[in-house]
């Protein structure tokens, strides 16, 4: 029964860790955005003249701005078919041994 329960915690151990880690990295792309809307989108700022300066640009479209014109309908197909790819994932991550 024990080498079952530790075999059990160790195999969903590295799962969480990875969960953790996608989750912080979200987070700090959500936090790093939220900063640039407050702090660069009236201003430039510049860390070293020429070489690391700050510009604020928004794309509201898809890649290469596509799909800009397409209004609501546009925003939410992204919105739903983000979140399919993002349970697939999931789904894929949870179901698939790890082989190490």
């Amino acid at each position: 029964m024990l080498a079952t329960a530790t075999f059990s915690t160790t195999r969903t151990a590295w799962r969480v860790g990875y969960l953790v880690a996608s989750l912080g990295v979200y987070l700090m792309d959500q936090a790093s955005k939220a900063w640039a809307v407050r702090r660069v989108r009236f201003e430039d700022w510049t860390i070293i003249r020429g070489a690391l300066d700050f510009l604020y640009a928004e794309n509201r479209g898809i890649a290469f701005g596509q799909l800009q014109e397409g209004g609501q309908f546009g925003r939410w197909f992204f919105v739903v078919l983000a979140g399919a790819a993002a349970i697939a994932v999931l789904f894929y991550f949870i179901r698939t041994p790890r082989n190490d």
